[in-house]
């Protein structure tokens, strides 16, 4: 992947842990303290080992995870009504190990040099991105939750400036830390309750926006579209923001490859005659094009997640 950066906009240094400490010392923040040690030994150990402990880890929980479980499984169940109990029980299983391995591997993104990163990490698909970031246009990158998610789009900022949008924590400590080891290579972070006029302008300046549209928005903020033919209360943003910044939508996820053979950053075709203009509309195609990323690696995508919480007017409890 080549990597264009412009020199008004230079490469900021590494986050200074001893500075957030300075800022974030209570007894309560001791044990995020100790999380980010661990995070930090293991950024250290072979990607093959860290598959190798994902494995042991993700099976005990989804052992001892009884309700995630059952998320996970109901998820599946729902959305390929075709596989069988004992395939649904080996993608549940295979999403609790990676899922695991994506936060075991959140210290390869917060402090992994850039040379490191592109050893392990390969690109598929990425001629239609580079070009477009090339000559000028204004895109965003529809990239929807995997388990990998944070490292992909940390990752793409140590190439290209870049743009996106965060939800804040109301932990101050992981907000910070979560928020300038996103930032490291210069990505321009917007908060979800921020103003969009400033993104939407540096989307028109021609930085790729990273966003993340796959969440339950609640009945109030979203709209129903199919998802794997199930109603899914989904944001309707994304083709209003298209239209406002006059962005190409390319989708893209992020894959862990097994044992330790490193990362894949999948790009899709972008999504042509986008947006229609109907918010229903440009919603189901969206949930489409996230379908066709799903389709590359299924037990990766966030399916612990209750998707289908929110339920169209007369519909029973999905989650019961």
């Amino acid at each position: 992947m080549r990597q264009i950066r412009s020199a008004l906009n230079p490469v900021p240094m590494q986050p200074s842990l001893w500075r957030i400490f300075l800022r974030h010392h209570r007894i309560s923040d001791l044990p995020v303290w100790l999380l980010v040690l661990l995070l930090r030994l293991l950024s250290f150990l072979p990607l093959l080992v860290l598959h190798v402990i994902a494995i042991a880890i993700g099976f005990s929980l989804y052992l001892l995870a009884p309700s995630r479980r059952a998320i996970v499984r109901r998820n599946l169940s729902a959305c390929f009504p075709s596989m069988s109990p004992e395939q649904i029980r080996a993608e549940t299983i295979g999403h609790f190990k990676y899922l695991c391995m994506g936060i075991l591997t959140t210290g390869r993104g917060w402090w992994t040099s850039p040379d490191r990163l592109r050893k392990i990490t390969r690109t598929v698909g990425a001629e239609e991105f580079e070009q477009s970031v090339s000559e000028g246009q204004n895109l965003i990158l529809l990239a929807p939750h995997f388990a990998a998610l944070e490292y992909g789009g940390i990752y793409l900022s140590a190439h290209y400036p870049m743009v996106s949008m965060y939800q804040k924590n109301k932990n101050p400590l992981i907000d910070t830390l979560v928020k300038e080891h996103r930032s490291r290579f210069g990505i321009i972070q917007y908060g979800s309750k921020e103003p969009i006029k400033g993104m939407i302008k540096q989307i028109k300046k021609g930085k790729p926006f990273y966003y993340l549209p796959d969440q339950d928005p609640g009945r109030r903020k979203g709209v129903f579209a199919p998802f794997f033919g199930v109603q899914a209360a989904t944001f309707p943003a994304l083709g209003r923001i298209s239209r406002m910044g006059d962005a190409k939508i390319i989708p893209v996820c992020t894959r862990i490859l097994p044992w330790g053979k490193g990362f894949e950053i999948i790009f899709l075709p972008s999504i042509s005659n986008y947006p229609a203009g109907s918010d229903s509309v440009d919603t189901a195609r969206m949930n489409r094009s996230i379908e066709d990323l799903v389709d590359l690696t299924n037990c990766q995508y966030f399916w612990s997640h209750k998707r289908f919480k929110t339920r169209p007017e007369g519909e029973p409890e999905f989650y019961s």
